[in-house]
C-alpha cells in the first residue's frame, strides 16, 4: 500500500473535516482543527473570483455554517503536487460538494508551507479556487 503524501492527507482530513462541521456532527470544540492549520496572513481567493477572504473573514463563514448542510457530502479528486518552491507547495485537487440533488465542483490551487505543530506538517498560505461548471 503507498502511503498519502502529507499534502494529499492535509487536503483530505480538513475536508472531511468541513463535511462533518457543516452536517453538525462534531463537537463545536473541534473547530481548532480549522484555526490551527490556517497561516495568520492566510488568504482565499472565491470560485467566482469577486473576493479576496481574509483568514478571519473564511473562519466566521465557516464557524456560523455549523450544522447548516445536514446531508452535505464532500470529496477530494486529483491532488497533484504542481510546484515546490523552497518548502512551500503549490497542490492542486478538485473538491466535488454534493447537497440534496445539487452537485458543484471547483478547481483548487494551495499553497503550502511547513509547520511542525498541525495534524500533516503543513500550514495552508493560500487558497484559489475556480469553478468548473458541467
Amino acid at each position: 500500500m503507498t502511503a498519502v503524501p502529507p499534502y494529499e492527507a492535509e487536503i483530505r482530513e480538513l475536508h472531511d473535516f468541513f463535511a462533518a462541521w457543516f452536517n453538525g456532527t462534531l463537537n463545536e470544540t473541534r473547530f481548532v482543527r480549522f484555526t490551527d492549520v490556517l497561516a495568520m496572513d492566510f488568504t482565499m481567493i472565491t470560485p467566482d473570483a469577486r473576493a479576496v477572504r481574509a483568514r478571519d473573514d473564511v473562519l466566521d463563514d465557516v464557524r456560523g455554517g455549523y450544522a447548516s448542510r445536514t446531508g452535505m457530502r464532500i470529496w477530494i479528486e486529483d491532488v497533484r503536487l504542481l510546484h515546490t518552491i523552497g518548502e512551500v507547495l503549490v497542490v492542486s485537487y478538485i473538491e466535488k460538494q454534493a447537497v440534496d440533488d445539487r452537485e458543484t465542483a471547483r478547481r483548487s490551487t494551495v499553497l503550502f508551507a511547513p509547520q511542525d505543530d498541525t495534524p500533516n506538517g503543513l500550514l495552508w498560505l493560500h487558497v484559489h479556487e475556480t469553478w468548473i461548471e458541467g
